[in-house]
């Protein structure tokens, strides 16, 4: 996905005025919804969403170990696609860094991205 915009960045208030001056009232109501909302998001704790994976990985897997699985296996066949045949130096360092993302719980971020 090529992003063909700079505009993609939280705009000041003025800005937002400016942009919306033909209809004030929908600044005025972005800030009163913005009033009503109350989200409290708890410091150091991550919140990545869920990355749907295959049924099989859901039935075969702890729920913990279902998205690390199904990563390790897109990782390992990805490897195969590229290189052919996959030799030990690119073995050890896939496992290397998917032990590193398997510690930190960033399994369903990198399905994700």
């Amino acid at each position: 996905m090529k992003m063909t915009t700079h505009e993609l960045y939280f705009k000041s208030p003025e800005e937002m005025i400016r942009l919306f001056s033909h209809t004030p009232e929908a600044v005025k109501n972005t800030i009163a919804i913005a009033e009503m909302c109350n989200l409290k998001i708890e410091s150091g704790k991550l919140y990545l969403p869920d990355f749907d994976i295959p049924a099989e990985y859901k039935t075969k897997y702890k729920e913990e170990d279902a998205q690390f699985e199904y990563l390790k296996a897109l990782c390992a066949g990805g490897l195969e696609a590229k290189l052919g045949r996959v030799g030990d130096e690119y073995k050890k360092r896939l496992e290397y860094e998917l032990g590193v993302i398997r510690r930190m719980g960033f399994s369903s971020y990198f399905l994700i991205v």
